[in-house]
């Protein structure tokens, strides 16, 4: 069991596990329009960074911010961004700049998926 947990976030030594809230998963299933059963099984990212603070209107990035942000763009497709959710990064990983969902502007910093095992802090 983690020594250190958070609602949203577990810390790890090669990063943070973002632990996906309600919102988040409601946010994602939205956006690539995912029934209720499936979002369900949405649970948790190891990242390579903590959670960052929106410095305009205070929201905590998520990975909806990511979805959000790739769709966007057109980035990836519904069908990838569903395989990582689910089944991780496949390859390489580039790390990613975020803009908040709520209000449009960049989170500070880059955030990418890690696939280094979890090792819980003492």
């Amino acid at each position: 069991m983690p020594s250190q947990l958070h609602i949203d976030e577990e810390i790890v030594s090669a990063g943070s596990r973002w632990i996906m809230t309600e919102e988040e998963r409601t946010h994602i299933a939205s956006i690539l329009n995912l029934d209720d059963i499936t979002a369900a099984g949405m649970t948790a990212h190891n990242m390579s960074r903590s959670r960052m603070t929106c410095k305009s209107c205070g929201k905590r990035s998520g990975l909806d911010d990511l979805v959000s942000s790739a769709d966007k763009m057109g980035i990836h497709s519904h069908e990838f961004m569903v395989d990582v959710i689910f089944n991780g990064p496949h390859g390489s990983n580039p790390m990613h700049a975020v803009d908040c969902s709520s209000c449009g502007d960049t989170f500070e910093g880059v955030v990418g998926w890690t696939d280094t095992p979890i090792v819980w802090r003492a």
